[in-house]
């Protein structure tokens, strides 16, 4: 028996309805972003940003229903009131997040151009490089202060239970500027004084640092260079040599350095496919999700890390609890909405916009295998994240498509082969590993100083900000509609 096009709309309308919530939040966000990075050149006028939430809110809400028509004119009567709620729903939760995330962002630039000093309470770093950093404290009226950090006082930061800072005006200029002062960072570490360090620290906290300490030392035996590209794929370390860091951001590799969120969903299959299968499925399911919780404590929930760790939750949850399966694009929706959730001011972090338009490209595409194949796919990937790297590396690689379908497969036999390298093995087993990662290791690093020649660098300003926002929103409804057409021609392939 056949079925209509129209009717297997209906029916994957029906089926993945609610992706309309996350999208939606998704919607709202970076149109917020945008708004903003464009319009309120004025920072220091404050109502406006007040006023702007609630009309930003209405115009959406409209726009949101002209957009669906569409959906709303293919979808069974009964189907209206369900997309009515969940487009309310979405509605609600947006403003709830935006709003939260603009308060602590107003909050956080509330003396806006003034040298002040501040009595700060157990600062921590939100995001940043090995020469700079955003930590976040908390101030003694309770409000949280977020602020730039640069050179020597990084580490020491780290280890302050409180002190009395001296905060100044940005000193950066241009496009980086406009990215702090859209992330509530208004001001940069003049001085510190007052200081009073941490405690001690607790059992669990010193036997990860030690732990992280033991593997950089284990790293150092393959070699210096080796130690830092090593530090940076498996645990997301930040420290890395300046020259290393050019090398491999004008090649178009250097999110090669970062953590991924595939390490550990790695991590998780190694651990379910190798145990013996006279362990139940459930359960060899539940140690792979211990593995990938232990790896993330580890290695620390960055963004990747931590979207990697939660699509993963997501989808065993689904398999051995929910009564359907879920579909990895919807699950990597609902990530996102749960770290925004969760984190504010995450959906402003272009590490994790990195990262998810990354993933939603890789699970969206049917990826050949073949070199055609892995190079169309660097190709979208590229494509996708051409904006971010425009404004987080003020340039981007031509070559880039061509050298990451080289690269990420020599990364795909890195990471494995450090973790078997990294076990307790006789010294006969042990040499050779480290021998072949050593090569591998020097490999991906000549990869990138060969594709570093072809590099265009492009000034940017505040408007291109704006556009990146919406090119990325643009993106994220590609990737879905993909998964959305991926559906219906399976279903249709069923019945037809």
């Amino acid at each position: 028996m056949g079925i209509t096009r129209r009717k297997a709309l209906q029916v994957i309308l029906s089926a993945r309805s609610l992706d309309l919530i996350p999208l939606g939040v998704i919607t709202f966000q970076l149109i917020t972003w945008a708004v903003l990075s464009s319009a309120l050149l004025n920072w220091e006028n404050f109502s406006l940003v007040r006023i702007f939430l609630p009309l930003l809110v209405i115009l959406l809400f409209f726009g949101t229903l002209i957009v669906l028509s569409p959906i709303l004119k293919y979808s069974e009567g009964r189907l209206k009131p369900v997309l009515t709620v969940i487009l309310l729903t979405s509605i609600a939760l947006s403003y709830a997040i935006i709003s939260r995330d603009l308060n602590m962002m107003i909050s956080s630039l509330g003396n806006f151009g003034c040298s002040r000093q501040v009595l700060i309470y157990n600062p921590k770093i939100l995001t940043g490089g090995s020469s700079w950093g955003i930590f976040s404290a908390e101030t003694e009226e309770g409000r949280i202060v977020r602020f730039l950090v640069k050179g020597k006082a990084l580490r020491e930061l780290e280890e302050i239970k409180s002190a009395e800072v001296t905060l100044k005006p940005l000193e950066v200029s241009g496009g980086f500027r406009d990215y702090l002062i859209l992330s509530g960072v208004s001001a940069e570490l003049e001085s510190l004084k007052g200081i009073e360090r941490k405690a001690e620290e607790s059992s669990i906290p010193k036997l990860l640092a030690h732990l992280r300490g033991r593997l950089g030392e284990r790293f150092e035996e393959i070699g210096y260079k080796e130690k830092e590209i090593l530090g940076g794929l498996i645990l997301g370390w930040r420290d890395i040599s300046r020259d290393l860091k050019e090398i491999f951001i004008r090649s178009g590799l250097y999110h090669l350095l970062v953590a991924s969120g595939s390490n550990v969903l790695i991590i998780g299959f190694l651990t379910f496919i190798l145990l013996p299968k006279v362990i139940p499925e459930s359960w060899r399911a539940l140690l792979a999700l211990i593995t990938m919780t232990g790896y993330l404590i580890v290695a620390g929930p960055d963004f990747p890390l931590l979207r990697g760790w939660l699509l993963g939750v997501l989808l065993l949850v689904a398999r051995y609890i929910l009564p359907f399966k879920l579909n990895p694009i919807r699950g990597l929706l609902w990530v996102w909405l749960l770290i925004s959730a969760i984190i504010p001011l995450s959906s402003l972090s272009w590490s994790f916009l990195m990262s998810f338009l990354a993933s939603g490209i890789v699970l969206s595409l049917n990826y050949d295998e073949s070199l055609v194949g892995t190079l169309r796919l660097s190709w979208w990937i590229w494509l996708a994240m051409l904006p971010i790297s425009l404004l987080v590396f003020k340039g981007a690689s031509l070559l880039a498509p061509l050298s990451n379908a080289i690269a990420v497969p020599v990364v795909g036999f890195i990471f494995p082969l450090t973790l078997m390298w990294l076990m307790p093995l006789p010294v006969i087993i042990a040499e050779p590993l480290g021998v072949l990662l050593k090569i591998s290791v020097n490999y991906l690093i000549t990869l990138a100083q060969f594709f570093s020649s072809a590099y265009l660098r492009i000034n940017w300003d505040l408007k291109l900000q704006s556009l990146a926002f919406m090119y990325i929103l643009g993106v994220i409804w590609f990737i879905w509609w993909r998964s959305l057409q991926s559906d219906l021609r399976a279903l249709e392939r069923i019945y037809n």
